[in-house]
């Protein structure tokens, strides 16, 4: 067993489909056969039971992949500490992120941080905001960037950059220059994501 094993079973496991695994590592399915049975030679049990063309996690599974993302982690966490004593920051970095800060935010925050460590590569994983947070939730991801906070006990919420929301009219429109917040909501309005409406907030 090896980390490279571990990181073709979480995948498989994530996906639940042994294609999708070999897409997403750019690995043939012989490989990811090979490693997962690999693995299941190495504990004695079986990882996945097939049914047609899915494929089930059994408990045995369960029970590695939450050890494989905390292992993976630390051997993470190791490469950066070996990179801190040879002066040299290494690793990959990847952050999700909803797709205002994913698209207009992160890029050329992070382009600036890989010209100062160079020995780094990152990557930006984009979708909605619940999407992101669930994925950092089932510790697919480690980090998220996003415009909503949504409820969910097992995440923590830090405030990292302030946006500015500004109603816009058409010249048609004769309501009065000064609307409270309350009067503003009732109208009929077009917004980016319907999920979000409830959620607007605007500055006195």
């Amino acid at each position: 067993m090896d980390i490279h094993q571990l990181k073709v079973f979480i995948s498989v496991f994530k996906n639940r489909s042994f294609s999708r695994a070999s897409e997403e590592l750019y690995l043939t399915q012989p490989t990811i056969s090979n490693h997962i049975k690999t693995l299941e030679e190495d504990f004695n049990c079986k990882l996945f039971d097939r049914l047609g063309r899915a494929i089930i996690p059994t408990r045995e599974a369960e029970v590695l992949y939450s050890h494989s993302i905390e292992l993976i982690e630390k051997a993470d966490t190791l490469k950066e500490a070996i990179g801190e004593i040879r002066k040299d920051l290494t690793g990959k970095l990847i952050v999700g992120a909803s797709t205002i800060p994913g698209v207009y935010l992160l890029p050329g925050i992070m382009s600036e941080f890989q010209k100062k460590y160079s020995s780094t590569s990152f990557q930006i994983l984009i979708s909605d905001s619940r999407g992101i947070i669930n994925s950092v939730s089932k510790h697919e991801i480690l980090l998220g960037i996003v415009g909503a906070k949504l409820g969910n006990d097992h995440i923590k919420y830090t405030p990292f950059v302030e946006d500015e929301l500004i109603a816009v009219s058409s010249l048609s429109f004769r309501g009065s220059h000064l609307m409270k917040f309350a009067e503003l909501v009732k109208l009929p309005m077009v917004v980016r994501e319907i999920q979000h409406r409830s959620r607007l907030r605007f500055s006195r």
